[in-house]
């Protein structure tokens, strides 16, 4: 899966949330936010991410890919 890819993926599951309603904070599901969980591309998800200047990107703390905010029932493996 690519970084695009993923935000897709991301972006459907807040719009759907969106239409359903729920409040939003800057665009994403205010419910995301705490507690906040993070994806990459190669299927991790944490609570943490290393910012990185050098990279312009907040990163995995497993392989270093960038990270995206994600759902709170989002659990490891592929996206459902």
């Amino acid at each position: 899966m690519t970084q695009a890819e993923l935000r897709a993926k991301l972006d459907a599951y807040s719009d759907a949330e969106k239409l359903a309603g729920v409040l939003m904070f800057m665009g994403v599901p205010d419910r995301w936010y705490e507690p906040m969980h993070f994806r990459c591309i190669n299927e991790h998800i944490s609570t943490m991410y290393l910012k990185s200047e050098a990279a312009r990107a907040n990163l995995c703390l497993e392989c270093g890919e960038p990270v995206e905010l994600t759902f709170p029932e989002d659990k490891d493996g592929p996206l459902p």
